[in-house]
């Protein structure tokens, strides 16, 4: 993440808070609230507790980043290096095309899912027009969450500090952050790749979300000065 996790706990705090107020609300002002809007205040009661739960849930993941990020940023790391601005823009050209490849495959498979299922099912005697605005609906959804990720991926590729942190919790990679202290969040896998020119940091980690297991790879370039305290580092990464 390329925000500030201090940030984001704020922001999640707020929206639980907000939640809150609501269920003040509805506790204190409840035959008001039915008068106006009938049975939607008690779905709306419902959801305010979910969220409120979930936020507290959020915020505390987001301070514990912040520490972890904290720590990184004051050099409280197995291993710290710098790169160069023009070390780094040969190391963004060189993984810039793998991504984009990566993110325009699977913008293909969102485009094939969309036009395939919905035309199978018109095909089975489905509503025509419904299946055609459920297709270009997910195809919308499919391009604008391209869009988002070209987005994001530009401006991971911009040149920062060029400062590359690796600790037990957590990595930072040219103020771009990433931690695997979450729940069932474990390091899958790290190595580093001395044929690529500058050599790279491969770090491969998995977290748990409500559909299963998500797996995130963070490259870092290693100039050669710091070659061997890069591999010093992975030496003393824990592991699952």
């Amino acid at each position: 993440m390329l925000s500030d996790p201090l940030r984001a706990m704020r922001v999640t705090l707020a929206v639980g808070g907000a939640a809150l107020v609501w269920i003040a609300a509805y506790a204190i002002l409840n035959e008001a609230i039915l008068d106006a809007i009938g049975d939607a205040a008690h779905a709306l009661f419902f959801a305010s507790i979910v969220v409120a739960a979930s936020a507290a849930v959020i915020a505390l993941v987001f301070r514990r980043f912040d520490r972890i990020r904290a720590q990184l940023l004051k050099g409280e790391a197995l291993g710290r290096w710098r790169v160069t601005k023009q070390e780094w823009e040969a190391f963004a050209r060189a993984d810039g095309p793998p991504t984009r490849a990566d993110q325009r495959a699977t913008l293909g498979l969102i485009l094939l899912f969309a036009l395939a299922i919905p035309a199978a099912m018109a095909l089975g005697g489905g509503e025509p027009k419904l299946l055609a605005a459920i297709a270009l609906g997910v195809g919308a959804i499919g391009c604008l969450g391209y869009g988002l990720g070209r987005r994001q991926a530009k401006a991971v590729a911009r040149y920062r500090d060029g400062v590359v942190a690796l600790g037990r919790d957590g990595m930072l990679v040219n103020g771009a952050f990433h931690s695997w202290r979450t729940v069932g969040g474990r390091i899958v896998g790290a190595r580093i790749e001395t044929d690529e020119k500058p050599a790279a940091l491969t770090l491969v980690y998995a977290y748990w979300m409500r559909s299963g297991e998500h797996h995130v790879t963070v490259r870092a370039p290693i100039p050669p000065s710091a070659l061997a305290q890069a591999r010093a580092a992975l030496a003393r990464l824990p592991r699952a």
